[in-house]
């Protein structure tokens, strides 16, 4: 895990993406883990394995320099950008050919539950935890106040900045509607 968090860490002091950073990852790692314990599934999972999903799973957006669309783009190819650079992301690490695959699951499908609700439940648990994870890491108060921050950064966060209350607030009340294990929503009250 070191290995990763290193990785991870270095593609992310060069990204320009404020709101998937390094606090974004830690907080989704947490929550993952936070989830486990709720739904009592701890002991099936391998915690490493899912805690490496976390780390990585923003990664593959931070390797383009250029998307078409900008960040737009990022959000709406984020599953080609993924597919297309994660296996090479994964070889830098000691992995077997089982964790690639769980990896790849869990990171390709993370995308997409907000505000499209494409859920994952029929998916291993590691691809629903860290969808779910990263899902209510959309909603945290932390998130959103980086999102103020960086308003002036393009046009796009700017126009994010100024629908974010309302559709944040929407968001939060109705937050098992994006989750893959709606019944953890009661947990988070933001």
């Amino acid at each position: 895990m070191t290995d990763i968090k290193k990785y991870t860490k270095s593609v992310l002091e060069k990204s320009q993406d404020p709101l998937h950073d390094w606090d974004h990852l830690v907080r989704v790692d947490r929550v993952a883990k936070q989830i486990t314990g709720f739904l009592e599934i701890g002991k099936e999972l391998d915690s490493n394995l899912l805690q490496a999903a976390c780390y990585l799973h923003d990664v593959p957006i931070n390797i383009p320099k250029m998307v078409l669309l900008g960040p737009v783009g990022k959000h709406l190819f984020e599953k080609r950008i993924v597919k297309k650079h994660l296996p090479g992301i994964l070889k830098r690490f000691d992995l077997n050919d089982k964790e690639r695959k769980v990896l790849i699951e869990a990171i390709v499908h993370h995308p997409f539950s907000v505000p499209y609700r494409c859920l994952n439940r029929s998916r291993n648990n590691y691809t629903r935890i860290l969808q779910d994870s990263d899902t209510i890491d959309f909603f945290n108060p932390e998130r959103e106040e980086k999102l103020k921050k960086s308003k002036y950064i393009s046009p796009i966060y700017y126009l994010m900045s100024v629908v974010s209350k309302k559709v944040l607030t929407l968001g939060r009340k109705k937050m098992s509607w994006f989750l893959n294990y709606p019944e953890v929503a009661e947990e988070y009250k933001y």
